[in-house]
């Protein structure tokens, strides 16, 4: 009997940590595997984001573009807008974080920027570095 409730218990919170999971941190943006998916659909390049949990730079970006809704409108008016918060469940290798990536799915072009502003720049301007 207590086995029952240990396993219900079990089963509740697994379900609860896929709903977690699941729910974008970032309004608006798409998981890798969505974004490819639109930009096939639509023609649109990706822009993606690749952060880590522990990087104080990846947070600043993070309140960037979830207070700055013009810089995420013109994002997402010329990219299909990506967020990949591990670096490890990125398409590509990444060695340091912030990353950003520019492109469609076998030919990424990417960059790095020190700030919100620069980034903005940077896209406005099409200068990506390799």
């Amino acid at each position: 009997m207590q086995y029952r409730y240990l396993i219900a218990i079990i089963v509740v919170f697994a379900i609860i940590a896929v709903f977690l999971n699941s729910k974008s941190e970032m309004e608006g943006w798409m998981s890798y595997e969505k974004g490819l998916e639109e930009s096939k659909r639509t023609g649109k390049e990706l822009f993606i984001f690749i952060s880590s949990p522990t990087c104080p730079t990846c947070k600043e970006f993070k309140k960037f573009f979830t207070e700055n809704r013009t810089a995420y409108n013109f994002i997402s008016s010329k990219f299909i807008p990506v967020y990949i918060p591990d670096p490890l469940s990125a398409p590509i290798f990444v060695e340091s974080v912030p990353k950003f990536c520019v492109g469609y799915e076998n030919n990424l072009r990417c960059f790095y920027a020190t700030s919100g502003e620069k980034l903005i720049e940077i896209l406005s301007g099409e200068k990506y570095g390799v």
